[in-house]
C-alpha cells in the first residue's frame, strides 16, 4: 500500500501528503489535498482552531482509525468501515467524462454519444452533498463548458442527468 502522511493545521483543516517513505520526517512531499477531513464543518461542537490526526490499527483489526484531537483537549474517532475497490472503465463504456482533471478555471463535461439528450443538466455538489452549481443545455452537446473559478479548491461531484437517467462523476478544483 501507499504511505500518506496526515497533518493537522491551525484552520482544523487535515492536509495529506504523498512521497512520504517510511519514517522520513524530512523532505518535500506532494499535497494530494488541503481538505482530507474537514472535521470542524462536520461536528461544531469542536475547538475551530486546530487538529492534530493521528492513524493507526488502533484495535488490531485490520482497518485503520483515525483519531484527531483539538487545542481543547477533545478527540474525535474516525473508523474505516470497510475497503472500497473503484472498477476502471474504459473510454467508450464511461458515459461522461471531465476534464482537465485536476482544473483551475473551468471543466468540461464529455458526454458519450450513447447517452446525448437534447435537455441536459449537470449539477456540481460539495463533499458535504450541497449543491453549488448547475448548469443546463437544451441541445445535444457532445460536451458542456463550466465556469467553476469561483468554487474553492477541494474535491466535488459532478451529476449529469440526460435522457432521464442520472452520471456521476468525480472532479478536483485546485489553486
Amino acid at each position: 500500500g501507499e504511505d500518506f502522511l496526515l497533518m493537522g493545521s491551525g484552520s482544523g483543516r487535515i492536509f495529506r501528503y504523498t512521497d512520504f517513505k517510511g519514517l522520513a520526517v524530512v523532505g518535500f512531499f506532494k499535497r494530494l489535498d488541503s481538505a482530507y477531513s474537514y472535521i470542524l464543518s462536520i461536528n461544531p461542537l469542536v475547538s475551530l482552531y486546530q487538529s492534530a490526526p493521528s492513524v493507526a490499527d488502533i484495535d488490531g483489526d485490520g482497518f485503520y482509525e483515525m483519531a484527531v484531537g483539538n487545542i481543547y483537549g477533545g478527540v474525535l474517532m474516525f473508523r474505516q468501515e470497510k475497503t472500497v475497490s473503484v472498477e476502471e472503465k474504459t473510454i467508450a463504456e464511461q458515459k461522461m467524462l471531465i476534464f482537465p482533471n485536476p482544473a483551475k478555471q473551468e471543466i468540461n463535461v464529455a458526454i458519450n454519444q450513447t447517452i446525448l439528450d437534447k435537455n441536459t443538466s449537470v449539477f456540481i455538489y460539495n463533499t458535504m452533498g450541497q449543491l453549488l452549481q448547475t448548469e443546463k443545455t437544451e441541445q445535444a452537446k457532445s460536451y458542456i463548458n463550466i465556469n467553476i473559478s469561483a468554487l474553492p479548491p477541494s474535491v466535488y461531484f459532478c451529476t449529469l442527468v440526460s435522457g432521464g437517467k442520472q452520471y456521476n462523476a468525480v472532479f478536483m478544483k485546485q489553486d
